[in-house]
């Protein structure tokens, strides 16, 4: 090795030899050495020589390891590893390197040594000789206390040292030896299974063995009562405690009386602490006898509170944990997954990578930073030798995969080995013990398993109360608060058990509650695996149907919103659902309700497809006549209408308007809607007189029936409004507009979309008059206003901002508005010349939305109707020839 350094840098090498193994100077300097440190110990005056031995972890390149762990060792000594190779062993990233707390320690450690030595050091009068007899008393180092902990320690323990300095502050460490204790001190560690609870704990015992080796340690396993028991057994052994051997002992109260009356500071670890019942409820006990007198203990007792002990707990249960706490949470420390830079030096330290890879990044991503996660994918990579992009490989071909490379075991010297390592499998004991101890938690699992993992609502959670045979009522919509089988305390107390779990994170704004995604991939293996899938399935579209707005109109888009996720979660389940017309009839009304949202959100494509499977499944489950089926009807017309299919449009008009005229009435509101429908299409085909016929019909009705300011009459207002513009009877129809602006405005406000839309119709009206300042000045609040409420990515905003774009060009090019429209739409005609198929034989004039007279030419109606509508695709291609 001397050789070699030699090669690179000036290096005394005859003095370099002395320090290979078999050196008889070498030798003879350590038994030097170690005299010296002997006679300091028995030396009055001074105090002893302490020792510390670092060795490097990593060998250098090329050369290998310089200092191995053998050489950098002593007796009585144990030596701590740097993780970094030789030159880089006082060379730290910063002060949360584990390095350089791990050298920081041990100095506070030497100071303390010292303090302490001086404190009990009486001073000595100037002058005074010292007694011979002194001389010869032995001052020993500390006996080391012992050390009962079953995990190696990780030599790559990357990152915590945030939640390490949170254990430091919640357990007073290292303790001054030198004053008495005044309090017990507690804490906990808790978190998602498998986020590193157990690895936090046994790298804060390791460091407080570095630093306090005089401290007692002691790890119990209370995963169950058995193994508690079983863990203070081997206490008892290892530290001799008398009677501990005796036939009938009771190991538990002999090891709790010991540590009460352990003169020196002592930790207990209390690992895996999930269950309630094994600290709290004593099976063999029973209740008419007092445990004193029974000789039973909830095993919390043995967990003793003297003022030189303290306790640190592990647990996936928040709630378990903060009953070991005495019912106060500040001892928690709630453990979250790495940040990114951690988890990419963990990934790096697990598969020894020098730089981290685009795939490495991509690897956290998909395993949500998640210690136990990582360490099984990269488990997994090493033992099967092959590279990260294969793994990832395999989880990007579905659900099924990613769930069942998380189920795949391995080994990990760090856990304990009666615990499952596979991250599956450790959530999906979590999910069986809250399903025995709480079934209603576990069936709020089981629906958060088919729906969308974000964003639930808590009152959709509620449905999880009601009986299995709700099926028999479910088209009665009862107030959730009158079914009796509503408990609201039941219910919170079920979501307390999964936060305690920290299975769901709950928003602080909304107070929805949200899943970990790999938790809700596990979730829905573990629903299917219990054969209660298609129930669930199920009962999610009867939440929805539940909870979705019966009228998904402007005032409950943002409810239509929240739910909308959900219900395309819920539609991926439907291949489980189990077949009935009842579960068919469902499913169809909830098509219907969802696709009449998206039909005002102007998602024409969507809301199409959902609406002609409502019509097939209501063809077998209600009579043709049938109200929803009706108006399920009317709203694929509208749909047809948007897309431009005016065809399509006017034959399901037609029909069925006269099914509603023969069922409920020659002026019953769906008529009317059938005939304004109907006005719109023959309007848009330049059939003006055939279209105002129509429309004053139905207004005039729907006047008679509710009034001239009825939010649904204003619709037939505005309809006929537009018909007089495109006839170029201007004075009529900027009166008629005005009114069903001042209409909408009273009834609905100003913001409402209604409202706005009758406002971009309304500046039509003034730009078709030549009153360009009043156009242009309405439509920037128009569009300001649509902005806010519809966002940029609606259509009628986008058709507001092209039109108000063009109308910019206009004043810059000292034009009419009216000219530039119809400019642009000339062009328009052109390109539904290209886009659409035009039968023959059929006139498709249609008003251009700002031209006055008779000016129509063939296109596409450019204003904002009382029907949503499609514009985008021919807006673009009139501008690319208009271009």
């Amino acid at each position: 090795m001397a050789s070699t350094i030699g090669l690179f840098k000036q290096t005394n090498i005859s003095l370099l030899r002395v320090l290979q193994a078999d050196s008889e100077l070498l030798s003879r300097i350590h038994e030097a050495f170690l005299a010296l440190v002997e006679r300091r110990k028995s030396d009055s005056l001074l105090p002893p020589i302490e020792v510390v031995c670092f060795f490097e972890a990593l060998p250098a390149q090329l050369i290998g390891t310089v200092v191995p762990k053998s050489s950098a060792r002593m007796e009585g000594h144990d030596p701590i590893s740097i993780h970094d190779e030789h030159r880089g062993m006082t060379k730290f990233r910063d002060t949360e390197d584990p390095g350089f707390k791990s050298i920081i320690g041990e100095i506070k450690r030497l100071v303390h040594c010292i303090s302490t030595w001086s404190a009990t050091k009486p001073p000595r009068p100037l002058g005074a000789v010292v007694p011979a007899s002194e001389n010869r008393i032995t001052h020993l180092k500390p006996v080391k206390g012992p050390f009962i902990v079953p995990f190696p320690r990780n030599e790559i323990f990357i990152g915590r040292a945030d939640v390490i300095q949170d254990l430091v502050s919640l357990l007073h460490h290292p303790p001054d030896l030198s004053m008495p204790s005044e309090s017990h001190r507690r804490a906990a560690l808790c978190g998602l299974g498998g986020i590193g609870e157990t690895n936090i704990a046994t790298e804060y015992a390791w460091s407080l063995r570095n630093q306090m080796p005089e401290m007692a340690i002691f790890w119990v396993h209370a995963s169950s009562a058995t193994r508690f028991t079983q863990a203070y057994t081997e206490i008892a052994r290892e530290c001799e405690i008398p009677g501990y051997a005796n036939s009938g002992s009771d190991v538990q109260q002999l090891v709790t009386a010991w540590l009460i009356k352990h003169p020196k500071p002592w930790l207990l670890i209390v690992d895996n602490a999930d269950d309630s019942g094994v600290f709290f409820e004593s099976p063999n006990a029973q209740p008419e006898i007092a445990p004193q007198a029974s000789g039973q203990f909830d095993l919390c007792e043995y967990i003793p509170r003297p003022p030189n002990g303290s306790v640190l707990i592990t647990s996936r249960n928040k709630q378990v944990a903060i009953d070991l706490l005495g019912g106060e949470s500040s001892g928690l420390a709630e453990i979250v997954g790495f940040n990114l830079k951690k988890a990419i030096k963990f990934v790096q330290g697990q598969l020894g990578l020098d730089e981290a890879e685009d795939d490495v990044v991509d690897l956290i991503g998909q395993l949500d930073r998640l210690p136990l996660a990582l360490s099984q994918a990269t488990s997994y990579i090493k033992k099967r030798q092959i590279n990260i992009a294969k793994y990832l490989h395999f989880v990007r071909q579905g659900d099924d995969g990613l769930v069942r490379l998380l189920s795949e075991p391995f080994q990990d010297f760090g856990r304990d080995s009666r615990v499952p390592n596979a991250v599956a499998t450790t959530w999906i004991l979590s999910f069986d013990q809250i399903k025995e101890q709480h079934p209603l938690a576990g069936d709020i699992i089981c629906f958060m398993s088919c729906v969308d993992r974000e964003e639930i609502p808590q009152a959709f959670l509620s449905t999880c109360l009601w009986p299995p045979d709700w099926t028999q009522g479910m088209r009665i919509m009862d107030d959730m608060k009158e079914n009796p089988e509503y408990d609201e305390i039941a219910l919170e107390e079920a979501f307390g058990i999964l936060k305690a779990f920290s299975l769901v994170t709950e928003s602080r704004e909304s107070g929805n509650f949200t899943l970990n995604r790999l938790v809700h991939l596990v979730a829905l293996k573990w629903v299917q695996s219990q054969g209660r899938y298609s129930h669930f399935a199920i009962n999610t579209l009867f939440a929805l149907r539940k909870h979705f707005p019966v009228v998904p109109k402007y005032p409950n888009w943002g409810v239509c919103r929240e739910f909308l996720p959900h219900f395309d979660a819920a539609l991926t389940h439907q291949a489980h659902f189990t077949r009935s017309p009842k579960v068919d009839d469902l499913k169809a009304s909830l098509l219907y309700h969802v696709s009449v949202y998206l039909l005002d959100r102007n998602d024409y494509t969507r809301s199409e497809l959902l609406l002609c499977e409502a019509t097939a499944i209501f063809k077998e489950t209600r009579a043709p006549t049938d109200w929803d089926v009706l108006w399920c009807r009317i709203s694929l017309a509208n749909v047809y209408y948007g897309l431009n299919r005016y065809d399509e449009a006017e034959t399901h008009f037609s029909s069925v308007r006269g099914l509603f005229s023969e069922e409920y009435g020659p002026t019953n509101q769906g008529t009317l809607a059938c005939l304004r429908g109907l006005a719109g299409i023959y309007r848009r085909r330049g059939e003006l007189g055939k279209a105002e016929k129509i429309i004053s019909q139905a207004l005039e009705a729907r006047t008679q029936t509710l009034g001239s300011d009825h939010v649904s009459t204003l619709f037939y207002t505005e309809e006929l409004a537009m018909t007089y513009l495109d006839q170029g009877r201007l004075t009529e129809a900027e009166a008629l507009m005005r009114r069903a602006l001042e209409g909408q405005m009273a009834k609905q406000g100003e913001t409402h979309p209604d409202t706005l839309r009758v406002m971009h119709n309304l500046t039509c009206v003034f730009a078709s008059q030549e009153r360009d300042d009043e156009a242009w000045e309405l439509m920037a609040q128009c569009l300001e206003l649509q902005r806010e409420v519809l966002g940029g990515g609606h259509a009628n905003t986008k058709i507001s901002q092209s039109r108000s774009n063009r109308w910019a060009e206009a004043r810059e090019r000292g034009v009419r508005i009216r000219d530039m429209e119809r400019d642009i739409n000339d062009c328009a005609a052109a390109a539904e010349r290209r886009l659409l198929k035009v039968s023959s034989g059929r006139g498709k004039g249609v008003d251009t939305g700002v031209g006055g007279g008779n000016s129509k030419v063939e296109g596409v109606d450019r204003g904002v109707k009382g029907v949503p509508w499609r514009m985008r695709g021919v807006e673009e291609e009139a501008e690319s020839i208009r271009g």
